[in-house]
């Protein structure tokens, strides 16, 4: 039973790593004249990676355009530093999760559970404020595709087409997991018992001869 314990929040670790895959964010939009959609998980944010788009009718060839793509020198500077701030956040959660990962394993110690559960707070912390900025970027991102609609009706357009997916929540919800077994890992266990020294005046102990 203990081994069983033990290993419980290594392997939920690698199944969150594992989760970084699923879709994050996701734009979709339909219209009389056609649809788009699309789907960002972790690890394409990770990576830098170009999202596949799914477009009909007036949005045919999407996918070669920089709608969708926070990191086109064609959007303006402010939502490129929102996507590269997505990408840094996202990928720090990745390197918290990775660190809370090694940590679980160390036996004995007390402070590495404990230490471990910390970076699964962290790597959720992490997880959110990328989240919340790769939807912002990709927000920004298409009210500027839209504007020639009219600014405000452009940046409610951008609102409903992006969404945030189940992805982070599974991540979220296996790191808070894995955080919680850690801690109670690090409260139950003890600390080594030193060995006593012996009482002054007392035999010396076993190889000492007092000159």
């Amino acid at each position: 039973m203990p081994l069983v314990r033990r290993l419980l929040s290594p392997a939920g670790l690698l199944l969150a790593l594992l989760c970084f895959g699923l879709p994050f964010v996701t734009v979709s939009c339909e219209s009389p004249m056609g649809s788009v959609s699309t789907n960002v998980s972790g690890a394409a944010v990770v990576v830098d990676a170009r999202p596949d788009v799914e477009g009909t009718g007036i949005f045919v060839g999407a996918g070669s355009g920089s709608d969708v793509d926070p990191s086109s020198p064609d959007v303006s500077t402010t939502n490129r530093v929102k996507g590269g701030l997505a990408r840094l956040f996202v990928a720090g959660s990745v390197v918290l999760t990775l660190v809370a990962f090694g940590l679980s394993w160390v036996p004995r110690s007390r402070w590495w559970p404990a230490g471990a559960a910390v970076a699964c707070v962290g790597a959720i912390g992490l997880l959110a404020i990328g989240v919340s900025a790769l939807r912002a970027a990709l927000i920004g991102v298409l009210g500027e595709s839209l504007s020639s609609l009219g600014e405000s009706y452009a940046r409610a357009a951008a609102r409903d087409m992006v969404h945030v997916r189940f992805g982070p929540w599974v991540v979220a919800a296996l790191l808070a997991a894995a955080a919680t077994a850690l801690a109670a890992e690090a409260v139950r266990r003890r600390p080594l018992p030193r060995a006593a020294a012996p009482p002054p005046g007392g035999p010396p102990p076993a190889g000492f001869s007092r000159g």
